[in-house]
């Protein structure tokens, strides 16, 4: 193939050999065909597209964005068995910042992995010594998942510097969960004070990336915020990128705050958790009422269902570890309490239940009796366990078959990358007084998930405030992912995403440049244009007026040649195909482009009709007559002074900027001839107009 490696292919394909390692993966999950066939072609895909990107230079960046919860560690898993039947000698894997996260990878790469193909995978868990590794080609393919630490990825280097065995090889590196502590955390003060400083952990990476000569370094993620943010001349800047798809029963944002918000019950402000501003003595009526649909949830799950998988509760009150203790000791007092009460027969729990039941049971398939239910809870919670979590304590893992109806509580550690098997009732009572991360706040959705078998069983109870922005971040993340699916490169997003103003994108100290929150609305136009550019701009613009010219029918007489504009609507996609060939590179240019592209993608993906655009209005200005502009020439680029006409002084023409649609976006087409340049020809522009209703914000770190 290259210089830097060779790769076994199937002859005459592009595809990747699906040996046995991938088929015994494969024989492992309980999935459908079409399911198995999905994930191999994703993973296959994403194995591929890092070979030939790695061809060129002999290392590339690769981002891999999901959903939460929705299947990363089992695309990787599949990743990595592609690459053992592929030839790949060493792999290694970034775990995690916890320990616990580290033995839950090295576990499920174990177990699905490991077994059969003893022979020729193994996984690794010392990080300080390469064994079972040589240069024959018969050799297995080593995975060493490590801690995401700076200690531990220098003490990985060095053991591999020693090895000496590494240098002709490509090594794939995973980066799980790659927007958490991978990145500079001195990106921010480097740019505010000149400086090329480098934080622990991000220079452990740069020195093992260093050291080896070809590697492909993949990062995952579901939230693709500070890998699109960071300045794309930095090392962890992706050179490329693959959108993951949900498997079948995959119940996420989308499933929950849109088709399902009846599923999530709102705490009340006054028993919202802040460890400083509420700081509750009494345990709150909410989270009563969110333990009583355990006890519900659990005993349907277990005892009327007769199911035996697992079934859980997660209580994330704040991330102070004296708050947990609180929740902790509330809660283990409250099933104690509730025993009593059932055991003397007092009615006062069986009355409770009885009213949580009433509102719980609304969207629960095959109505279960009440009577039953309650009749069979004090078993369900004699065979409770309520788990404390956090830093604190030495249980790093979860035994979930020793833990089969379980109450975790805790804070951090259990926000991203930590599994909660059978999570159904969830009570997050923790807010943010100044604007969340958006990034932060998402990985918290542990709630997330496949979960068909207790999927009508699931509740979330949320603050109002993080319900909004639960709700609104879902709005962003589907376009974010609708336009990475449209997107060559992520480059070509110019470092511009859509972000909700009540939150921030990302953590700040990792990105060089300031984030400037935009708002697109009123009249807007690319003022800078490359001249090299405008030939074929002009030309694209032209063919697309030609194309829809029968639809062009008068906007208004308004008397005059250079006032009569033609309009047409134009189907949305049409539309962001024409702004993804459109030639920019004047960094304000693509930033507006790429603005625009995204701004279509979220209103034309909104389920109410009376917010959802499907098409856009076309006006071709003074009906395709040439209009004279002043501009000005710097170098290669060309800048437009005033593209707009403004409004007559009788007011018979209300001026450029009110030639629009107000129910949906309007590009204008002017056809201009500059003024003052000698042999200046004409050029084709496009302006923007925005209705005042439509508005949408912009997080971007572009100059």
């Amino acid at each position: 193939m290259s210089d830097y490696f060779e790769v076994n292919h199937v002859s005459g394909s592009d595809a990747l050999v699906q040996g046995r390692i991938t088929l015994n993966l494969l024989d492992k999950l309980n999935w459908s065909e079409e399911a198995k066939s999905k994930l191999v072609a994703s993973s296959d895909n994403i194995l591929l597209r890092s070979l030939t990107e790695c061809q060129k230079t002999g290392k590339t960046t690769g981002l891999v964005v999901g959903y939460v919860q929705s299947g990363k560690t089992m695309s990787f898993s599949t990743v990595l068995a592609l690459a053992a039947d592929n030839n790949f000698k060493l792999a290694i894997v970034f775990a995690g910042v916890t320990n616990q996260l580290l033995q839950q990878t090295t576990a499920r790469l174990s177990d699905e992995l490991v077994g059969d193909n003893w022979w020729d995978i193994h996984v690794q868990d010392d990080h300080k010594a390469i064994v079972n590794l040589d240069d024959s080609d018969e050799s297995r393919l080593v995975i060493i998942p490590v801690l995401k630490s700076a200690q531990r990825i220098s003490e990985l280097r060095i053991a591999l510097e020693r090895s000496q065995l590494l240098f002709d090889r490509p090594v794939l590196i995973i980066d799980d969960e790659a927007d958490q502590a991978s990145f500079n955390t001195l990106a921010q003060k480097n740019s505010r004070e000149g400086r090329n400083d480098m934080s622990a952990t991000f220079s452990a990476i740069s020195g093992l990336r260093d050291s080896l000569k070809n590697h492909i370094y993949i990062q995952y993620t579901a939230t693709p915020q500070a890998p699109l943010l960071i300045n794309i001349t930095e090392l962890l800047s992706p050179d490329w990128h693959v959108v993951l798809e949900p498997g079948v029963g995959y119940f996420g944002g989308k499933q929950l705050f849109r088709e399902n918000p009846g599923r999530v019950r709102l705490i009340p402000s006054e028993e919202a958790y802040h460890s400083s501003d509420n700081p509750l003595s009494n345990m709150p009526s909410s989270l009563e009422v969110a333990l009583l649909e355990f006890i519900i949830a659990s005993t349907i799950h277990l005892r009327i269902r007769k199911s035996s998988r697992v079934i859980s509760m997660m209580v994330h009150p704040e991330r102070v570890k004296e708050d947990h203790k609180k929740f902790y000791f509330w809660i283990k007092a409250y099933l104690k309490g509730a025993l009593d009460s059932l055991e003397s027969n007092d009615g006062l729990i069986e009355s409770k239940l009885e009213s949580a039941f009433d509102n719980y049971i609304g969207q629960i398939k095959d109505f279960p009796d009440l009577n039953k239910v309650i009749s069979n809870s004090k078993a369900v919670i004699q065979r409770m366990s309520v788990l404390l979590l956090n830093s604190d304590r030495q249980q790093q893992e979860i035994n979930w078959s020793k833990h089969k109806c379980s109450i975790l509580v805790g804070g951090d550690l259990l926000n991203r990358g930590f599994t909660v098997e059978g999570l159904v009732i969830t009570y997050m009572p923790r807010y943010s007084k100044s604007k969340s991360n958006a990034d932060t706040l998402q990985q918290r959705a542990r709630f997330f998930g496949y979960k068909t078998d207790v999927e009508d069983l699931i509740r979330v109870h949320l603050p109002v405030s993080t319900f909004d922005d639960f709700s609104l971040y879902v709005d962003d993340e589907e376009v974010i992912r609708e336009i990475l699916k449209k997107s060559h490169s992520v480059k070509e997003l110019r470092q511009t995403i859509v972000q909700n103003p009540v939150m921030r994108p990302t953590r700040a100290n990792i990105l060089s440049r300031k984030v400037i929150q935009s708002e697109l609305t009123g009249a807007k136009y690319f003022k800078f244009h490359r001249i090299k550019d405008l030939d074929y701009n002009t030309t694209l613009l032209h063919r697309f007026i030609v194309s829809n010219r029968q639809n062009l029918n008068l906007f208004y007489d308004f008397g005059t040649t250079d006032r009569n504009h033609l309009i047409c609507h134009v189907p949305v996609d049409d539309v962001i195909d024409l702004l993804l060939n459109l030639h920019y590179s004047n960094p304000k240019a693509v930033g507006l482009k790429t603005a625009v592209i995204q701004y279509l993608l979220h209103w034309s993906s909104q389920e109410s009709e009376l917010q959802q655009i499907d098409s856009c209005a076309i006006i071709f200005m003074a009906s395709g007559n040439v209009r004279e502009r002043k501009v000005f020439i710097n170098d290669d680029e060309l800048s437009i002074q005033q593209i707009f006409s403004g409004r007559s002084a009788k007011g018979e023409y209300p001026g450029d900027m009110k030639i629009c649609d107000d129910n949906c976006l309007t590009i204008q087409v002017h056809r201009l001839k500059p003024t003052g340049l000698e042999n200046g020809g004409e050029f084709w522009v496009p302006a923007l107009i925005f209705p005042e209703d439509l508005s949408i914000n912009f997080a971007s770190t572009s100059e």
